[in-house]
């Protein structure tokens, strides 16, 4: 970690490091292995798909799409940069999402108010990220969105992996509203790179 990984991630320029660790003598592993950094310790709850019964809200102000390589076109949105900075805080390249993410987003006059797509995936599980636009909040758009996610995962026989931390109520809520329930939780220690 110290030698080889830190180092690597300080040439990316990436100060931050987070490790996240779900059973207990990993938790006490990296405690004593990264004792003399200024670490934080925080939960998260992780959500899975148990019910297969998808409930998809009715949105009369949006139109939910799927995200292709045709919304990535810069003139087709209006805020297209937010989609594609959105995209690459989680993927090397827009390419790579296309080939191996997936995703919905809610679009208004020709705008992108809500989206949610696989954060990363690891064999057959896809990681959710999903985000509103703080003046389209309430709305139910991210249930919609979600939900079109969670459909879209269960017929290709993904399994999507929802965490947020504990005070997280809306992100809770909305996992809850779109079929998924609390299956464990883990821990996450963080810390920047001096």
């Amino acid at each position: 970690l110290r030698y080889i990984i830190e180092p690597n991630l300080k040439k990316r320029s990436i100060n931050y490091v987070e490790i996240g660790a779900e059973a207990e003598v990993w938790n006490s592993a990296l405690q004593t292995i990264l004792s003399d950094r200024n670490m934080t310790i925080d939960i998260q709850h992780v959500f899975n798909l148990k019910d297969l019964i998808v409930r998809e809200p009715a949105v009369t102000d949006a139109i939910i799409k799927k995200i292709d390589g045709n919304i990535l076109n810069p003139s087709r949105l209006e805020n297209h940069s937010f989609l594609e900075e959105k995209i690459l805080e989680f993927w090397d390249s827009i390419a790579s999402f296309l080939e191996n993410g997936l995703g919905f987003y809610a679009e208004k006059e020709n705008k992108l108010i809500s989206l949610c797509f696989s954060a990363f995936v690891a064999d057959h599980t896809h990681a959710v990220e999903i985000e509103t636009l703080k003046e389209y909040r309430e709305r139910k758009l991210g249930t919609a969105v979600a939900s079109r996610f969670i459909q879209e995962c269960t017929c290709k026989g993904i399994r999507p992996y929802w965490d947020c931390s504990p005070d997280n109520i809306g992100s809770i809520r909305l996992a809850k509203a779109v079929g998924l329930t609390h299956e464990f939780d883990y821990q996450i220690f963080s810390y920047e790179l001096e």
